[in-house]
């Protein structure tokens, strides 16, 4: 993305991106009142997405980080949110400053905290809304009070600090380092208990349970840990079948997700160690966030994308796929719709005001090209390189988009990757131009009528 285009005197110019990100996503957070899912990414943006129902919308833009996006946490108020990065800094995005339709915003942080000496691991406002948690590389944990006008150190350890979560009612911090150590403070800066060993790494999560005589955390090893505090006692919860890639508890602080190579969800963790939910996912995110209410739980990050659990359902949804890049784009006629053809094999077609408003599983492999017909009523799609594990489909199909449960018109396949197409003018024909990187790559004319 260019941050700042340049200017030419007479010209009108236009900042674009694409609804879905450049990099991978690092950390999610869901708006505690709205179907809202903020996006932390690898290139430092922070994106906000609508959520709700079938819709799938690119609300907010947020660049200003120059590393990693590595937390994220909505203010229980909803209005703020803050964003911790690998740039050193912490970041207060105000959302009420923003527009309901989706731009780039270079200064809507209305804060930028600095005070940092290394990487931001992790940011947690307390349940008030008064004081904001950050731990960080550099071995300190910071409590941002009085309208985030001052600071202090809470502590200072060895160790990085990997987590820092508040207990239910704002007077404990949980503190997981690097070392799988944890520590429970209090607000003074106190140690109010003995510390504890609990994963051997740094901790993907780190909870209370709602009367915070329970702590919950888990690392890259299998067991997901539990610390009876009233007790000093520490059990395993449970063990996966292998590393945990991510977890979370929702805001109750009863419901947990677990994630690995399957998903694992608990009702109440604390008094019954068995999952109500398991099912295989095969992709090992890294990154998960429940709703406000505790019904969705989105997870996603490298080579997973973004997916959507549904308690109702209990179906998983993928929302887009890390592979789900951009090949192809065409305008309808009219231009209210724009139709894309992505990495993943899938046909999107979206509103001009970016709404989602239909996907097709087009082909097994790349979608290599994507035409309207003149008449606004189809899309053509051409396949192009296979997905791995796939076999090569090289045909020709024809979409009716208003017409969710119509199958496609296909075509035999042309024996290469679809590179273009085009319709002719009275849409009896499509062109098909190959794209092998060999000399016999070729034109190929298809009767839409007979084939």
């Amino acid at each position: 993305m260019i941050r700042r285009p340049a200017k030419i005197p007479g010209v009108k110019h236009w900042q674009v991106t694409t609804l879905l990100p450049y990099a991978n996503v690092q950390c999610l957070a869901w708006h505690p009142a709205r179907d809202w899912l903020a996006v932390g990414v690898g290139n430092g943006e922070v994106r906000i997405y609508d959520m709700e129902g079938d819709r799938f919308g690119l609300l907010h833009l947020w660049v200003g980080h120059s590393g990693s996006v590595t937390s994220l946490d909505w203010h229980s108020g909803g209005k703020t949110l803050a964003s911790a990065s690998e740039d050193r800094t912490i970041r207060i995005w105000d959302t009420e400053a923003s527009s309901n339709h989706a731009e780039v915003k270079r200064r809507v942080a209305c804060r930028v905290l600095q005070q940092h000496e290394d990487v931001v691991r992790s940011v947690d406002w307390s349940p008030d809304g008064s004081t904001l948690a950050s731990g960080s590389s550099d071995g300190t944990v910071r409590l941002w009070e009085d309208g985030l006008a001052k600071h202090r150190i809470l502590a200072a350890q060895q160790s990085h600090v990997w987590k820092v979560a508040w207990n239910a009612t704002g007077d404990s911090l949980a503190v997981g380092g690097l070392d799988g150590i944890v520590r429970i403070m209090k607000r003074d800066g106190t140690e109010e208990e003995t510390s504890w060993q609990g994963a051997k790494s740094e901790p993907h999560e780190l909870a209370f349970d709602p009367l915070g005589r329970h702590l919950i955390t888990c690392g890259f090893e299998p067991e997901v840990f539990v610390r009876d505090r009233t007790g000093n006692q520490s059990r395993v919860l449970f063990t996966a079948l292998g590393s945990v890639t991510g977890a979370a508890v929702d805001r109750s602080h009863r419901k947990l997700a677990v994630v690995g190579n399957k998903l694992w969800i608990w009702a109440n963790w604390r008094d019954d160690p068995t999952p109500r939910e398991e099912r295989l996912i095969n992709q090992s995110p890294g990154a998960v966030a429940w709703s406000a209410d505790g019904s969705r739980l989105a997870f996603g990050g490298q080579r997973a994308g973004l997916c959507e659990w549904n308690e109702r359902t209990r179906q998983i949804k993928t929302v887009f796929l890390e592979n789900g890049r951009v090949i192809g784009a065409a305008w309808s006629s009219d231009g209210t719709r724009l139709a894309t053809g992505c990495g993943d094999g899938r046909l999107r077609v979206w509103s001009r005001e970016g709404r989602l408003v239909t996907i097709k599983t087009a082909h097994t492999g790349i979608v290599g090209a994507v035409s309207w017909s003149p008449d606004g009523r189809r899309v053509a799609t051409g396949g192009s390189w296979p997905l791995p594990g796939q076999e090569p489909d090289n045909s020709l199909r024809l979409w009716s988009v208003d017409s969710s449960d119509q199958p496609p018109v296909r075509f035999d396949s042309v024996g290469a990757a679809i590179h273009d197409l085009s319709w002719t003018a009275d849409v009896q024909r499509v062109v098909v131009g190959t794209a092998s990187g060999k000399p016999d790559d070729r034109l190929v004319s298809f009767n839409t009528l007979t084939g």
